[in-house]
């Protein structure tokens, strides 16, 4: 009997294996996560979830018995550390998993603050995962001063004018055309973040604006592109040692 073995138990390969059943595949399924949870939605972990409104069951795609119900073995909090396409096998570390097919379905990973120019600091986060929100939520008290670095588009400030403790953003945009185009053309982006009476709208240089500022900010969010041109200093250990 063949067997599938699906690698990356996000939405994508949860809805890989549900497909096989629903399309008459009846040989084995093995659904592989790194992550202690089972699959679940991503977009609500930095909105109905941080917020609170939004329990953590609610995330979950199906429950667990879902897959077993339909014959599905889901492994969680596993890692595969060799694939042989040649043996046609997984190592998941001494443990060997033979396979007919195979997917991968891991998605990307988001690129992490070397440690060299800030990214050990207490108070910088990474999120993409339950864990990662679960480790930031102390942080998100009320009365959160914000300060927005990039994000011309608005879509940053919309996102956090959703957490009700946010009492005031300040946006630090280097270009005031990128303001003025995502006012016009971008709506859907940026919701009603321009119009927000919290958010006060700054056309400078952000490290500039950071090393010169005297006002205090509980939460600092760098939207920022690649690390070239003008953006680059926003990738210095000097800009975060000044935040």
């Amino acid at each position: 009997m063949p067997h599938v073995v699906v690698v990356g138990a996000g939405q994508a390969g949860s809805s890989l294996v549900v497909k096989l059943r629903e399309t008459g595949f009846d040989g084995d399924i093995t659904l592989i996560g790194d992550e202690p949870a089972p699959p679940y939605q991503r977009p609500p972990l930095s909105k109905g979830y941080l917020l609170g409104d939004m329990p953590r069951d609610r995330l979950f795609l199906r429950p667990e018995t879902f897959y077993t119900e339909r014959d599905i073995a889901l492994r969680t909090g596993t890692f595969v550390t060799a694939i042989d396409t040649d043996a046609k096998r997984l190592h998941i570390g001494a443990e060997s998993l033979a396979y007919d097919h195979l997917a991968l379905t891991t998605g990307s990973l988001p690129r992490r603050l070397p440690d060299a120019i800030g990214g050990a600091l207490d108070g910088v986060f990474h999120v993409r995962t339950l864990a990662d929100v679960d480790a930031m939520e102390p942080e998100v008290r009320p009365g959160r001063r914000v300060l927005i670095i990039g994000g011309g588009d608005g879509g940053a400030a919309e996102e956090v004018f959703k957490h009700r403790s946010v009492e005031n953003a300040t946006l630090v945009e280097i270009d005031r055309t990128v303001i003025e185009l995502s006012k016009r053309y971008l709506g859907a982006i940026s919701g009603q973040a321009f119009e927000d009476p919290r958010l006060d709208l700054v056309i400078a240089d952000g490290c500039q604006f950071v090393a010169e500022s005297d006002a205090r900010f509980d939460v600092i969010i760098v939207d920022a592109p690649d690390p070239i041109g003008p953006g680059a200093a926003l990738f210095s250990i000097e800009f975060y040692r000044g935040c």
